[in-house]
């Protein structure tokens, strides 16, 4: 098995993230160990039993469920209801044209751009409330 540290490092923050689950009772903090094992599981898989394979289909599955993590995360992080709509709205608008990506192929040099200007609204969204 040839790891790079980053690989260590994704293990070690997934068990570190499990071992005190305890301490933290926030919602939040379920789908941040969730994100964190799921994180390390593809980055494994696409290392250690796909490499030098075609390993698009893990990513893509991935960036899916990567957003809809981040997203609960935030959903439970804010406590407006307006904060509340607007990651709703957020999720389905991103959900669809995920989907639509894989119909329309050219969308897909476009959605990891999406993803990265909508966490950036939620984060937004976050510090708004503190």
């Amino acid at each position: 098995m040839d790891l790079d540290f980053i690989h260590y490092f994704e293990l070690l923050i997934a068990v570190l993230a499990i071992v005190y689950y305890k301490k933290y009772t926030s919602s939040f903090y379920k789908y941040f160990i969730l994100y964190t094992c799921c994180a390390f599981l593809v980055e494994f898989i696409a290392e250690v039993f796909l490499k030098g394979t075609n390993n698009w289909w893990l990513y893509n599955l991935y960036t899916f469920v990567e957003f809809n993590l981040v997203a609960l995360i935030y959903y439970h992080l804010t406590k407006e209801k307006k904060s509340h709509r607007i990651i709703f709205y957020i999720v389905l608008l991103f959900n669809i044209t995920y989907l639509i990506s894989f119909i329309f192929i050219a969308l897909q040099n476009y959605t990891p751009i999406l993803l990265g200007v909508l966490v950036s609204v939620f984060i937004f969204l976050y510090l708004k409330e503190l």
